[in-house]
């Protein structure tokens, strides 16, 4: 099976033949990046992530949310909520504001691959590929991001694709979108 997704762990992995691909949710609800690389069996994200745990001098849990924020490494960045690495999907509403939080909703694996209409993609067959479709929103910005990871496991490969819905009454400008942030 190329594709698992242990809800209890709130854990996705991802296998091909010789690679592994590992995500994970925080405690806050955000998908972060544990492991791309040689073929493994499995990342305590527990572990992972309190490496990426900063100290607070007092309980002020905003402040700490803040800091973590700043260095956790995020599946799918976004801009204007403390990470000043170059997010990969920025938006900006009718009065200026580019706050964009993504928190997870939900996984589900198919079989096959979705096609993208009017764009080049890669293609296969229920037996020869499955998908990886994780839904993110931004409850504020009534924002849905679909992240698909389509893994061709005897190829070695996963391939990425995002689908950005606004689910609002508000305007929202897209600025910067892309399909991948390693």
């Amino acid at each position: 099976m190329p594709i698992t997704v242990n809800e209890r762990e709130k854990t996705i992995h991802l296998e091909t033949d010789h690679t592994s691909y590992m995500m994970a949710v925080s405690e806050y609800g955000h998908l972060g990046h544990l492991y791309y690389g040689k073929r493994i069996k499995h990342v305590n994200p527990e572990e992972h992530f309190r490496f990426f745990e900063v100290p607070s001098p007092g309980p002020d849990l905003k402040r700490e949310k803040a800091r973590m924020l700043a260095i956790f490494p995020f599946e799918y960045p976004t801009g204007g909520i403390g990470d000043f690495r170059t997010p990969a999907l920025q938006v900006r509403n009718e009065k200026g504001m580019s706050a964009c939080e993504l928190l997870y909703r939900n996984a589900r694996v198919e079989f096959g691959k979705p096609k993208l209409p009017g764009l080049p993609s890669s293609f296969g067959d229920e037996q020869s590929v499955e998908t990886l479709t994780v839904e993110l929103e931004d409850p504020v910005l009534h924002l849905r991001v679909t992240l698909f990871y389509s893994v061709f496991a005897k190829e070695d490969v996963i391939t990425r694709s995002v689908r950005i819905c606004n689910e609002g009454k508000e305007t929202l400008t897209i600025e910067r979108a892309l399909s991948v942030s390693m």
